[in-house]
C-alpha cells in the first residue's frame, strides 16, 4: 500500500537493498493535521534520493532501507549523516518520545 507517486527512475530496478530510498519518517506521522506532533503510523515516508521522489507506504522493504538524514545547512535531504552542528537527524521518530 502506499500514498502518493512512486518512484520509477532507475534507482527502482535495482534489488530493495542496494537502492538510494531512504525513509525520512519511520512508522510515524508529523503533519499540519496533527499539528506537526509525533503521531505513530503503520506508515513511513520513504525519498529516493536520486529523483526526489517522495512517499509514504506501509510495505515491509522500509525495515531494510536507511533512514535519511536533514542537512539544514544546505535545506536537503541527504543519505549521509550531517555535521551534528548544522544538521538534525530526523529518519525515526523515536527521538521525538
Amino acid at each position: 500500500m502506499s500514498g502518493g507517486p512512486v518512484c520509477r527512475c532507475p534507482e527502482s530496478k535495482k534489488p530493495v537493498a542496494e537502492r538510494r530510498w531512504r525513509v525520512t519518517q519511520r512508522y510515524c506521522n508529523h503533519s499540519a493535521f496533527n499539528g506537526y506532533h509525533w503521531t505513530p503510523s503503520d506508515y513511513s515516508a520513504v525519498r529516493c534520493m536520486e529523483c526526489r521522489t517522495s512517499w509514504r507506504t506501509k510495505a515491509q522493504y522500509v525495515d531494510i532501507l536507511q533512514d535519511a538524514h536533514w542537512d539544514a545547512e544546505r535545506g536537503t535531504w541527504t543519505d549521509k549523516p550531517a555535521n551534528r552542528r548544522h544538521g538534525l537527524w530526523l529518519g525515526s521518530c523515536d527521538a521525538d518520545r
